[in-house]
């Protein structure tokens, strides 16, 4: 990322109130849970403030050990695991919302894993939002 992005982004993330984008409140859900219910109802207990709510994850565990409790952390922090739940729960989350199809995630997750590889479909899903 060109250095003058970076300041942009910055300069964005301050203007609206980020004060650390690497900050996120990360809680999980059984996968037969409604992700957006969980989220809801940890905002009436007051895990997180309102205006917090763009640095939230609710994501379904799949893992074989206990869920891990709801908490403030960064990105660095997060094990593989947790971040591979991430990633498939966004995936299935754009798809069930109409945002992208499967097909589009998989190209993009591809993208981000492997940068300059494969169809950049960001465009695409950026589109498909602004029509929804």
């Amino acid at each position: 990322m060109s250095r003058s992005l970076r300041s942009k982004i910055e300069r964005l993330e301050q203007s609206s109130g980020v004060r650390d984008p690497n900050r996120v409140f990360v809680m999980w859900c059984r996968p037969d849970q409604d992700e957006d219910a969980v989220l809801q109802a940890a905002a009436d207990q007051g895990l997180f403030a309102p205006d917090e709510k763009r640095m939230v994850s609710c994501c379904h565990w799949k893992g074989l050990e206990p869920m891990p409790k709801p908490r403030w952390t960064t990105w660095d922090e997060l094990r593989s695991e947790d971040l591979r739940y991430m990633i498939d729960s966004d995936k299935a989350r754009f798809v069930r919302d109409g945002l992208a199809t499967a097909e589009e995630m998989d190209e993009l997750e591809r993208e981000i894993l492997h940068p300059g590889r494969g169809q950049d479909v960001r465009v695409m899903i950026k589109g498909r939002r602004k029509s929804s």
